[in-house]
């Protein structure tokens, strides 16, 4: 299904961004009509690049939150950051967003563009869950990065977006301090 979508963009993309699924989509009402659901199992499966194995925990809930973040494009240059939350519930929440970076070359990417992006992403989605009344759950997250998370030396790593929304997010109560978040 992954390669089927690629192949009707007209955008070279590593990451399928929902918008462009959509687009692509809605031209065929037959397609359209299985275009959420198609859409929905792609994320939740973070399937971000053709032959790319995921890391699955052996409890499909076991991770509320999880993101996949890839980097593509013809010149390598677009971060995109698809997310599923509620995995454990019966209508989970997915969505998808470029990051936008200052380089040319987005790998690695910059921990400043990747934690605010990440950090708006997360703001959208807590929205959403504050708009259901639901009880918002970012205890145990799963980063899937289809990269090796490197950065300049001593100077930052992209480890360093993940550790500073950590951070963020505890200090506003969001999580505890027995919260597992992990990076693969």
């Amino acid at each position: 299904m992954h390669e089927q979508i690629k192949r009707t963009l007209s955008v070279t993309s590593q990451c399928i961004h929902h918008d462009n699924t959509r687009q692509a989509l809605s031209r065929d009402a037959r397609q359209a009509r299985g275009a959420q659901h198609n859409y929905e199992a792609i994320v939740e499966n973070l399937l971000v690049k053709h032959g790319w194995v995921p890391f699955l925990p052996a409890a499909p809930a076991q991770y509320n939150v999880r993101f996949g973040i890839d980097v593509g494009g013809v010149r390598n240059d677009r971060v995109m950051v698809c997310l599923g939350y509620g995995f454990g519930a019966a209508t989970p929440i997915f969505h998808a967003e470029e990051i936008k970076v200052d380089r040319a070359q987005a790998e690695p990417i910059q921990d400043g563009p990747l934690y605010r992006g990440m950090l708006a992403l997360l703001s959208q989605v807590r929205a959403v869950i504050d708009a259901k009344r639901i009880k918002p759950d970012f205890e145990h997250v799963l980063f899937l990065r289809d990269g090796d998370s490197n950065g300049e030396a001593g100077i930052w790593q992209e480890r360093d977006a993940f550790a500073r929304l950590h951070a963020e997010f505890k200090q506003q109560g969001w999580i505890s301090d027995q919260a597992s978040w992990v990076l693969v």
